[in-house]
């Protein structure tokens, strides 16, 4: 694996706060070019500090903190929070006018090792003039794109259960079971199907506190329920739950020619 910083920007703010840096200018280009992560007129990449120690496990949590609050302080990057959910923190990073002049400039080609290479950095040699931020690093940033791209599916298709259910309580406890479901389509059609049976079954005409919560409803699969059809005296059947009166129990048959 080989990682790639300016130098120039390691002597102004330290290795640890160039090799970081030269990642999410790499990664924010990414987006640029695939039109993606734009908000607020910049473009965006986003990542942990666990999964910068994977990716720098020559770098210590510290470490990489205080690298990410140098580029902060300094004007190279700025951070934000674009996440769907409330109580996912992952941190995202854009790359300044300051730090993208940086990041474009050209190399000096009278300058020897303007990037260095750090599986060389022991015996000074750098081959390579131009930077080339990761080699394949286990795709691991491929790996998030693709999952944060399944995440948004999902919370996208919670829109659609959270529209039907006619009971609007603790919303985010309900997000989390929906993503704990991760539902596909045709898990999340017979969630749908279940709620919009209840609505015109057994909860007809129910007053709200006897509606479960959507977390519950979802935690506990409710839309798997059997209901057991109930037999009126015009020989229709509905499902919904007859209630129980004891004292029915004692009543003499009212025939129906005497009602």
């Amino acid at each position: 694996m080989f990682h790639m910083f300016d130098t120039e920007i390691a002597t102004r703010y330290g290795v640890n706060a160039a090799v970081l840096f030269q990642n999410i200018a790499f990664w924010c280009n990414h987006s640029r070019a695939n039109g993606t992560n734009y908000h607020d007129g910049l473009y965006w990449t986003y990542n942990s500090v666990k999964a910068f120690q994977e990716l720098f496990p020559y770098l210590g949590k510290s470490q990489i903190s205080s690298a990410l609050q140098k580029l902060l302080d300094e004007g190279l990057i700025v951070k934000g929070n674009y996440n769907k959910v409330a109580y996912d923190r992952t941190a995202w990073y854009a790359v300044t006018e300051l730090g993208d002049t940086m990041f474009r400039k050209p190399i000096n080609a009278n300058v020897e090792n303007q990037q260095f290479d750090l599986s060389k950095i022991g015996n000074g040699n750098s081959e390579n003039q131009k930077p080339i931020p990761y080699i394949n690093p286990d795709k691991k940033q491929d790996i998030n794109t693709e999952r944060k791209r399944a995440e948004n599916a999902i919370l996208s298709s919670f829109d659609d259960f959270w529209a039907i259910y006619p009971k609007k309580d603790a919303k985010q406890a309900a997000v989390k079971a929906w993503m704990k479901l991760k539902p596909d389509d045709d898990l999340k059609q017979a969630i749908i199907a279940g709620v919009q049976r209840d609505i015109d079954g057994r909860w007809k005409g129910a007053e709200r506190r006897y509606i479960p919560n959507p977390t519950t409803y979802l935690n506990q699969r409710r839309w798997e329920d059997e209901i057991t059809p109930t037999k009126t005296e015009d020989d229709e059947y509905y499902p919904r739950y007859r209630v129980y009166h004891p004292e029915d129990d004692f009543k003499e048959p009212v025939p129906r020619s005497a009602q």
